[in-house]
């Protein structure tokens, strides 16, 4: 099983930031938040003969005040999730592939103090049989 921290520990590793799981720290201009979310896990698929499993991961980037560096910052995490769309690689030991939900980062606009925030959703996918 892939835990939420398994992710963030993952994340981490391709995009350096502040990371935090489950709940959106608000004392932070700039941070990301990973949350589980409902993703269809009755969705089977199968690669070369192994079994995967959908987990649902949302993520809210916190990315300052200034509409078009938020944006910029949100753009360039999205398109290194989409590079890595597809491509089979290990996660807390298990065999893993994300698929991105959107086209692009969704705009949350901002919260009560002027932050801008983006969601960028994708699936996590699994293998069943390690």
């Amino acid at each position: 099983m892939v835990r939420l921290y398994d992710v963030l520990e993952w994340l981490k590793t391709i995009y350096p930031y502040n990371y935090t799981a489950g709940k959106i720290d608000r004392t932070r201009q700039e941070t990301i938040c990973a949350l589980s979310r409902n993703a269809n896990e009755n969705k089977p698929y199968s690669i070369n003969g192994k079994s995967y499993y959908c987990k649902g991961i949302r993520l809210i980037l916190r990315a300052g005040k200034r509409s078009d560096e938020s944006e910029a910052k949100a753009g360039e995490l999205f398109g290194l999730l989409y590079a890595l769309s597809g491509d089979v690689f290990s996660l807390a030991g298990l065999d893993c592939f994300i698929q991105l939900v959107y086209s692009e980062p969704v705009s949350l606009y901002t919260d009560e103090t002027g932050v801008y925030e983006y969601a960028i959703d994708f699936d996590l996918y699994v293998n069943k049989g390690a």
